[in-house]
C-alpha cells in the first residue's frame, strides 16, 4: 500500500502535502492535534492535493487505504466539512456534468422517475437536500448509493438555480413543439414548473436524449466559474 501510494504522488505534490500538513500540524502548538483531526487532514491533502486518488472509486481508495469502504465516505463526509466546503450550485453542478458531459454515471429512466448512481457522499448529501428544499424526498432505501428521484424534479432543482438550464428548457419545449397552441399550454404560467416539466416529459421516449439537450448550457456555466 506504501509504494502504491507513494507512487502515485509526484515529488511536488510531495513537497506541497508536506508544507500544509506541518503548518496545520503546527497551528496550536505541537502534539494538540487530536488523532482523528490529524487523519481527516492527510485524507484531506491525498484526495485534494494530490493525484493520489484521482479518478478511483471508494472501492479502489479503501484496498489502497486498508479501510473499510463505510470509512473512506465518513473520511470524505468530514474533508467537506471541515477543509473543503461545496456550495449546493457547485455539487448540482458537478452531478450534471458526470452524467451530461462527462458521462461517467449512466441514469435510467423508468415510468416517471430517474434514477442513477451516486457514491460521492458530498454530493449525494447536498443532491438529497435540493431534493428536499423542492418539497420531495429521493429514495435510496434499498441501496444508499442509488438515488431515484421523479423526472420533474430532477429537472426543477436544477431550473430553480440556474436560468440558463430554465432558458434552454423553454428552447426545448419551443422547438418540439411546432404547434404553438400546444407550446402555449406547456407553458401555461398559470402551472407551476413542476407540472410543466411533467407535462413535457409524458410525450417524450428518448429522455436521455431530452434531458441532454436541457443540460446542455452545464459546460458553460462550469467554464464560468
Amino acid at each position: 500500500m506504501k509504494i502504491e501510494l507513494l507512487k502515485a504522488i509526484t515529488s511536488e505534490e510531495k513537497v506541497k502535502f508536506t508544507d500544509i500538513f506541518l503548518e496545520k500540524f503546527l497551528e496550536n502548538g505541537f502534539s494538540t492535534m487530536p488523532k482523528r483531526e490529524m487523519e481527516i487532514l492527510i485524507f484531506h491533502l491525498l484526495q485534494n492535493e494530490t493525484t493520489a486518488f484521482e479518478d478511483l472509486d471508494n472501492y479502489t481508495i479503501a484496498n489502497l487505504l486498508k479501510l473499510s469502504e463505510n470509512r473512506v465516505k465518513s473520511f470524505k463526509s468530514e474533508v467537506a466539512l471541515k477543509h473543503k466546503q461545496i456550495s449546493l450550485e457547485e455539487a448540482l453542478l458537478q452531478i450534471a456534468s458526470l452524467i451530461f458531459i462527462e458521462q461517467k454515471i449512466k441514469p435510467t429512466f423508468k415510468d416517471d422517475e430517474i434514477s442513477f448512481g451516486l457514491e460521492d457522499t458530498v454530493l449525494l448529501r447536498q443532491l438529497k437536500y435540493a431534493v428536499k428544499l423542492a418539497g420531495n424526498i429521493s429514495d435510496s432505501s434499498f441501496n444508499s448509493e442509488i438515488v431515484k428521484i421523479k423526472t420533474h424534479i430532477f429537472i426543477q432543482i436544477f431550473t430553480n438555480r440556474f436560468p440558463e438550464i430554465k432558458k434552454k428548457l423553454k428552447t426545448v419545449i419551443q422547438e418540439d413543439y411546432k404547434d404553438d397552441k400546444e407550446a402555449k399550454k406547456t407553458l401555461d404560467k398559470n402551472l407551476p414548473w413542476s407540472k410543466r416539466i411533467e407535462n413535457i416529459l409524458k410525450t417524450h421516449e428518448q429522455k436521455m436524449n431530452f434531458f441532454g439537450n436541457i443540460f446542455s448550457p452545464i459546460k458553460t456555466i462550469l467554464g464560468g466559474l
